[in-house]
């Protein structure tokens, strides 16, 4: 979604990275256009691009969870690499719309109580100049010993740190279908998320929310769920029943479904258009 975020292209260096998302942005419109499909993964993306172009045939259909990242009855071990006591898990990549120097501002406001013994964990690519400027704001803050950048790991080792994670948290402000989220809802653990759409076209009510422009708001959040066991139970239990909703196979049916309906339309498919629930 990058390309059609003006407000975050904005904020680019001109540079091949500008340049690139000016273009992808073009080259998708016009492709879209003139497609006789084209599948969107979320209501949010759909519309957004629908404001800029003329869209034939569009349908929605969400992407799925993998049976892998669901909460299980038997527990899977702890990650070696996991930090001792609790931790409030941050999955994604180190980019300027992931939000990673409000969340380590956020976990700094926090009252010492509910930090004692609690960690941040950044799992992610962290390869890039984004993470050195998260990694000096930590050291300014003195949260050497409290927030640890794990970097990239390996994907299926995942499910393991969602399920022992104490909360997960979502900063981002730029997505299309953000599988990280919905990965976090199937863990059973509570997550907490950015309000920019479109996380609460997926979370629904099953999730807390906070804005990733303000580090007082995803504090507030945090402190509500790791010093209120009832609360961080009840949000667990409801991202857990949200994600039901997305599921791999339902995905691949609305995608063939789809894509065999083209048969049945006229050679212009005029201006039809529709959304696929699953």
């Amino acid at each position: 979604m990058i390309p059609f975020d003006p407000e975050l292209v904005s904020k680019m260096p001109w540079g091949l990275q500008r340049l690139r998302n000016l273009v992808l942005r073009r080259v998708l419109l016009k492709s879209m256009a003139t497609a006789d499909l084209t599948i969107f993964i979320s209501d949010h993306a759909r519309a957004l691009i629908e404001r800029f172009a003329r869209i034939p045939n569009p349908v929605t259909i969400p992407h799925g969870i993998s049976d892998a990242f669901r909460a299980q009855a038997v527990p899977r071990p702890r990650p070696d690499a996991a930090p001792a006591g609790k931790y409030v898990l941050y999955v994604s990549r180190f980019d300027l719309y992931k939000h990673h120097m409000e969340v380590v501002r956020a976990f700094h406001a926090l009252p010492a109580h509910l930090t004692e013994g609690t960690s941040l964990v950044f799992l992610g690519e962290s390869d890039m100049p984004q993470a050195e400027t998260v990694r000096a704001l930590i050291a300014e803050l003195g949260l050497g010993d409290k927030v640890l950048i794990g970097g990239a790991v390996p994907y299926e080792t995942l499910p393991a740190w969602y399920a022992h994670a104490d909360a997960v948290l979502f900063a981002s402000s730029c997505e299309n279908c953000p599988n990280i989220l919905l990965e976090s809802m199937a863990s059973g653990r509570p997550v907490l998320s950015s309000n920019v759409m479109p996380m609460p076209e997926f979370g629904g009510d099953g999730i807390a929310y906070f804005s990733p422009f303000a580090p007082a708001e995803i504090s507030t959040a945090l402190a509500r769920v790791l010093g209120d066991a009832p609360y961080r139970a009840q949000v667990g239990e409801a991202a857990l029943q949200m994600s039901k909703r997305y599921d791999w196979d339902l995905t691949a049916q609305a995608t063939l479904s789809a894509i065999l309906a083209l048969h049945d339309k006229p050679a212009s498919l005029a201006a039809r258009s529709g959304t696929v629930e699953v």
